[in-house]
């Protein structure tokens, strides 16, 4: 039902182009397909606003980065240690 409705969405939104439809929505995957811009909201602000491929591409935070994706992006605790031609990051525990 949900796969249907969303279809249902895409197609009115194409019939209507010169429109501004404002749908919201839980589900990170209707946002990413259905948007041309998305507005991420959390801690009872706005996280990002971008288009789908920019949230994805370069999230702004660790909310937006852990929210967008799936399976969701890892994190990794670490320094930078060397920047140049190549950066170094040493990761908690020592690992580079």
């Amino acid at each position: 039902m949900r796969v249907a409705t969303r279809i249902e969405i895409a197609h009115f939104k194409k019939s209507m182009p010169e429109s501004t439809m404002i749908y919201v929505t839980h589900d990170q995957v209707e946002a990413m397909t259905l948007a041309s811009r998305i507005v991420v909201l959390a801690n009872k602000g706005i996280a990002q606003v971008g288009t789908p491929l920019e949230l994805y591409e370069r999230p702004e935070n660790e909310f937006v980065a852990q929210f967008i994706g799936s399976p969701s992006m890892n994190l990794l605790s670490g320094e930078i240690t060397d920047t140049g031609a190549e950066t170094t990051i040493t990761l908690d525990g020592g690992a580079r």
